[in-house]
């Protein structure tokens, strides 16, 4: 973010860099304010929405309704810096600590090759008094085999497939059974997508399972 980037190969690190940007999140900001009954319109303006009752018991402050929302950095006019929804946007921090706070579930979604597992890898350091890393990848077994989508990747992956059901708490023996033998092939490969940890810790967060195959 620093200093004189004239000499910097872009091309070189290219691949790399995450290929998402603010209106990537918007799916995921829209999907969380629905499991409050409450909908995200589109105005000429930008968009508008009304705060969850359960979220404004906890943050007073939180405005009741906020409009002329935009998912882009570019925008422009009278009141830009409180209209651009993205991280540090206090509606959109809260909609943020909810999915973070969801514990491993199941769902289906259409479009989908093959089962998705999301995992969450922490570096397993105790006693030293720093703040351990995280990072989201996610396991995609399809057609064609397993694939190891970063987290930008997974975001992509997710805004293109269709509208899954509603998520529910892991059960049943076969869930639990792909969870395990997903989970295997990501232990398999944890030193190669978390090279700076320690010792790279995953864990399931979420499985998600073509609708059109049995669970």
């Amino acid at each position: 973010m620093l200093g004189n980037v004239s000499r910097f190969d872009f091309q070189q690190v290219g691949k790399d860099l995450p290929q998402v940007d603010l209106p990537d999140l918007e799916r995921f900001f829209t999907g969380v304010i629905a499991r409050h009954g409450r909908r995200v319109f589109k105005r000429d303006d930008g968009l508008e929405v009304k705060s969850p009752d359960a979220w404004m018991r906890e943050d007073y402050a939180l405005a009741e309704r906020y409009e002329g929302l935009a998912f882009d950095r570019a925008l422009g006019g009278a009141r830009a810096a409180s209209r651009v929804v993205g991280v540090g946007h206090r509606l959109f921090d809260r909609a943020m600590r909810e999915a973070q706070a969801v514990t491993t579930t199941v769902g289906h979604a259409s479009r989908l090759e093959g089962p998705l597992l999301i995992v969450a890898i922490e570096d397993e350091v105790t006693g030293t008094g720093v703040q351990v890393g995280r990072i989201v990848l996610g396991l995609y077994d399809r057609i064609d085999g397993p694939v190891v989508l970063r987290d930008w990747e997974l975001l992509k992956l997710l805004n293109g497939v269709g509208p899954s059901e509603a998520m529910q708490p892991v059960r049943d023996v076969q869930s639990r059974s792909q969870i395990a033998s997903l989970m295997a092939q990501v232990n398999a490969v944890l030193s190669v997508h978390a090279p700076l940890m320690t010792r790279p810790k995953a864990w399931p967060e979420m499985l998600i399972i073509p609708e059109d195959r049995p669970a």
